[in-house]
C-alpha cells in the first residue's frame, strides 16, 4: 500500500469568484520563502524613532544623568508608594 504525498482534491471544480465589477478575483496561494511581505507601519515607526533617538544622542554628546541623590529619592518614593498601596489594599480586603 503506497501513500501519495499529493493533497486530496475535491472532484468538483473550484467556483470562479468575481468582483462586483466583473473582473475575476485573484487566486489565493501559499506564501513562499522568496515572497516579500508588505512593510509594517509599526516597524517603520520603530525604525524612525530609533534613528531620531540615535541622532539626538549623537548631537548632544553624553546623555544627561540624574545625581545619586535624585535617583535614590526616586527609588525610595516609588517603593514607598507601592508598598503603601499594597498595605491599604490588603487592609481593605481584610475588612
Amino acid at each position: 500500500m503506497e501513500h501519495s504525498a499529493a493533497p486530496i482534491r475535491s472532484r468538483r471544480p473550484a467556483p470562479e469568484l468575481t468582483v462586483v465589477g466583473g473582473s475575476p478575483a485573484p487566486k489565493l496561494r501559499l506564501a513562499d520563502g522568496a515572497d516579500n511581505a508588505a512593510p509594517s507601519p509599526a516597524l517603520r515607526q520603530q525604525d524612525w524613532v530609533d534613528l531620531q533617538w540615535r541622532t539626538a544622542e549623537a548631537q548632544a554628546g553624553e546623555p544627561p544623568r540624574w545625581s545619586q541623590r535624585k535617583s535614590l529619592a526616586f527609588i525610595g518614593l516609588t517603593c514607598a508608594g507601592f508598598w503603601t498601596c499594597v498595605a491599604l489594599g490588603a487592609a481593605q480586603l481584610l475588612r
